[in-house]
């Protein structure tokens, strides 16, 4: 694991593409995919590489995120062992940083995000085509790919 999640700063993705379902922990800046939105509320006139990654985004052309997030793939497997060694959470309290925090869906064009902070409104910032939202997506990872149960609980749900 190249990085490991950290409250604020690290975050837990879930990617799909080619109905193909990847986690990831990446620093929470890359899924600001609208660079160019993303830049002008920061009062910052975006760039050539701004413009090119969020015009191949908005058509379809995801290989630049791609290649970007592919040293922070993680296996369910990975995460779920984080679960079992973080202290806190046996001592049976929440951690945020562990939680998923966005789902992107490159087939469909969909960021749902369920980041907590205001720092991290990444539906605001999507492609323009895309849909997105501010909603709970974890309904919508497949049971093989769920990492949140140790010890046959939901250590979230059980845990908050």
């Amino acid at each position: 694991m190249k990085l490991y999640p950290e409250y604020s700063q690290n975050i837990i993705a879930y990617v799909i593409q080619n109905g193909i379902g990847t986690w990831y922990v990446t620093e929470k800046e890359i899924w600001f995919l609208n660079q160019v939105n993303f830049a002008k509320a920061f009062g910052v006139e975006p760039n050539n590489e701004n413009i090119e990654f969020t015009n191949k985004i908005s058509s379809g052309d995801s290989k630049l995120l791609l290649e970007e997030i592919a040293p922070y793939k993680v296996t369910n497997k990975e995460l779920n062992e984080l679960i079992g060694i973080y202290p806190p959470l046996k001592e049976n309290e929440s951690v945020l940083e562990l939680r998923p925090s966005i789902y992107v869906n490159i087939d469909t064009k969909e960021i749902i995000n369920l980041f907590p902070e205001p720092s991290g409104q990444f539906q605001d910032y999507a492609p323009n085509d895309w849909e997105s939202k501010f909603d709970d997506f974890w309904h919508l990872i497949p049971d093989n790919d769920v990492y949140w149960y140790f010890n046959d609980r939901n250590v979230f749900s059980e845990s908050a």
